[in-house]
């Protein structure tokens, strides 16, 4: 068995959520991975891998992603860590206007803008349109990817309730 998780199992078992019995037959190799943020390197080859996985998914010429674009993808603290920056190239891809990724094709969070982008949520998903369009394929795989993100992974969740803040 190959288990993952980014939550302190011992305390958990202290706090009666985890029962130490499993975690004693699981537990034969652990091993702890920084976070994503603590790793700049894999950022860039995680970044470039996403934008020729989603480039070629979406049938969008995006090659790369401009230097001061990387620089913010290197300082944002990434608390979802991989998932997140994979949903972020993903949106990247989808509304890039040029062949490289740009600080404006990166949710607002993470280029650090403070205003909102017309009807968006904290990432500013919708704005204008490029010349070319976006597929409606895209966009609604974007909201999917976006709404199964609010609610932790978790596709049985109501998001009503949940997703307005």
């Amino acid at each position: 068995i190959i288990a993952a998780t980014n939550l302190d199992l011992h305390e958990e078992i202290r706090a009666k959520h985890f029962l130490s019995d499993l975690l004693y037959r699981i537990e034969v190799l652990s091993i702890t991975a920084p976070p994503l943020r603590e790793r700049g390197d894999d950022i860039r080859l995680l970044a470039d891998h996403f934008i020729r996985q989603y480039s070629g998914e979406y049938k969008k010429p995006v090659e790369g992603i401009a230097a001061d674009a990387m620089e913010r993808l290197l300082r944002y603290e990434w608390p979802g860590n991989v998932r997140q920056l994979e949903n972020c190239i993903a949106r990247c891809v989808i509304l890039a206007t040029a062949s490289e990724i740009q600080p404006g094709d990166l949710p607002a969070a993470i280029r650090g803008a403070n205003q909102h982008e017309g009807l968006s949520d904290e990432g500013g998903f919708i704005r204008p349109l490029p010349e070319s369009g976006i597929p409606l394929k895209a966009i609604e795989t974007e909201l999917i990817r976006m709404t199964i993100a609010k609610c932790k992974g978790n596709k049985s969740k109501n998001p009503s309730c949940e997703l307005s803040n």
